[in-house]
């Protein structure tokens, strides 16, 4: 075909030839400067390492994404970590921080976090997609640009698929180090409602710290990230309002959870393990665990176990889980797993295990606190105490695999359980002593709880308990009581049968020392 030089159609064609020409010379522009294709286009979206130029005069990777995440619109930016091309981790001593109010960040790495083949107790070498802070004190990577007024519900920032790790720690409990692995807030209102993302953090003085200084640093969700080896894991300090975690693994820490403050922190499905000191420590706030696992190593030096330790304002909630303490020497022993002197234990549905070694209780309970504890106990002859401690209050559901004792089928039904069971409804026989007293109530009709106390002189064998229900009953009543705790050696009870829809009278089959307490809880139907 023919085209004249001047026609519409030559015209064209030469438009054509010089846009292709453009986008060649554009492709060879950016091959020759190196410049990342997304910089080149989405100034929202950086790179930084790997083969992509060098962001600033400083070759640190930490002073380089502190020029990328600066370069970013006002508005923020996510900026992707691409892996070395050795597959080693960068080395860094320039601390990161995404700290302008209002630019909000996503670090995100840019290819699969890795370790080398170890040994049975050390990991091997860190890779991929990594980050090693080489300084033991300040704090690698601070998030903390959320206004202080709040960041109303804006989600899509944080950091996911990174390792961040200490000078190459990966030592249980740490290796002394008092830097901060990842800090959110302190100043302004952190990185509220972000994200933290198949991220390993080891290592560090304190793994995670969360801050709250009278701004809204909350919402923020963990999903699937390992803290390990840190002297704290995550650290929880303030008014912190729903901090959530899914998945992921809390382990070989000093401290695995560390709350201070009225912080709430609801996780599911986490593993909390090997921690040296205790896996969850609470001096106030809210810790609810569901469907959790708890448990430690055997190791030359065993753990001790404690899972939990509760004071001050503290609750701890389990629904569900299992619990197991993997030291199989039966000379070994520990004092508790969970132990609480806060505001309230409640246990649901957790399944308990031990090959050996023996807990003098499983729960702890020290006044006030008081508890609610239903527990699958797979290791009877080995815990043979589910709660103990100095003052109890709350009731608890044996339900060991071989021992037929099953959940409560209720027929009997009032508002809110009836009346609350109190003293009043508890008369001790002389045999108690000449000063016996009853305290530390608590239940109603149904399923109650007191300490019966001998003082005085004048103990006798085999006293009695009447007992006076808060509510009567539609029907006579079938009972299950038994002691389950105090300071004095249990002894059985008998006399359930006794009751009537309206009280039954107890006998305590032994002689009640004096000055001791003894825990009763009855449960019926």
């Amino acid at each position: 075909m023919h085209v004249e030089p001047g026609s519409s159609s030559a015209r064209g064609a030469r438009r054509r030839n010089c846009d292709r020409t453009m986008r060649k010379l554009l492709l060879l522009f950016l091959l020759f400067t190196g410049a990342a294709f997304g910089q080149g286009i989405n100034s929202a979206l950086v790179y930084v390492g790997g083969s992509v130029p060098q962001w600033g005069s400083n070759p640190d990777i930490g002073a380089q994404i502190n020029v990328a995440y600066a370069s970013c619109p006002a508005t923020g930016c996510t900026i992707v970590l691409v892996p070395q091309l050795n597959g080693s981790c960068y080395d860094f001593s320039t601390p990161i921080a995404f700290t302008t109010i209002g630019k909000y960040a996503l670090l995100h790495g840019g290819g699969p976090t890795s370790t080398a083949a170890g040994t049975s107790t050390d990991s091997g070498p860190s890779g991929g997609a990594c980050l090693n802070y080489t300084p033991t004190s300040s704090t690698a990577i601070t998030f903390d640009y959320v206004p202080v007024i709040g960041g109303a519900n804006t989600a899509a920032h944080g950091i996911r698929d990174i390792t961040l790790q200490n000078n190459n720690c990966q030592k249980p409990g740490g290796c002394g180090s008092t830097a901060v692995g990842i800090k959110l807030g302190g100043t302004n209102s952190g990185a509220q409602n972000g994200e933290i993302a198949n991220v390993r953090v080891n290592g560090f003085g304190t793994g995670i710290s969360f801050l709250e200084t009278g701004t809204q640093s909350w919402g923020m969700v963990l999903r699937s990230v390992s803290v390990v080896a840190n002297t704290v894991g995550i650290s929880f300090t303030g008014s912190l309002e729903n901090i959530s975690l899914f998945g992921g693994r809390v382990i070989s820490n000093g401290i695995g959870l560390s709350l201070t403050g009225n912080a709430d922190v609801f996780a599911h499905a986490v593993s909390i393990d090997s921690n040296l000191t205790a896996g969850v420590n609470a001096t106030s706030g809210t810790f609810s665990c569901t469907n959790c696992h708890w448990e430690n190593e055997t190791r030359t030096a065993p753990i001790t176990t404690h899972y939990f330790t509760g004071t001050g304002a503290a609750s701890l909630v389990i629904e569900g889980g299992k619990a197991i303490d993997d030291d199989a020497n039966t000379a070994d022993q520990t004092d508790y797993w969970f132990s609480n002197a806060g505001i309230s234990t409640y246990i649901h549905g957790l399944l308990i295990y031990s090959p050996g070694r023996k807990a003098t209780q499983v729960v702890e309970s020290i006044n006030p606190c008081n508890f609610w504890i239903a527990i699958f106990n797979d290791s009877p002859s080995v815990l043979t105490t589910l709660t103990g401690g100095p003052s109890q209050q709350g009731v608890v559901f044996p339900n060991n695999f071989d021992s037929g004792v099953s959940s409560v089928q209720s027929q009997f039904f009032t508002p809110n359980l009836g009346a609350p069971f109190s003293s009043k409804n508890v008369l001790l026989s002389p045999g108690w002593g000449s000063g016996g007293f009853v305290d530390y109530t608590f239940g109603t009709t149904q399923r109650f709880s007191f300490v019966a106390h001998s003082e005085g002189g004048g103990q006798a064998l085999n006293p009695s308990m009447q007992i006076k229900f808060p509510v009567t009953w539609p029907v006579t009543p079938f009972y299950v009581c038994k002691v389950v705790g105090g300071t004095g050696t249990a002894v059985p009870l008998t006399g359930e049968a006794t009751a009537t829809t309206t009280q039954m009278t107890l006998s305590f089959n032994g002689q009640p020392a004096a000055g001791a307490g003894y825990q009763v809880q009855c449960v019926g139907e």
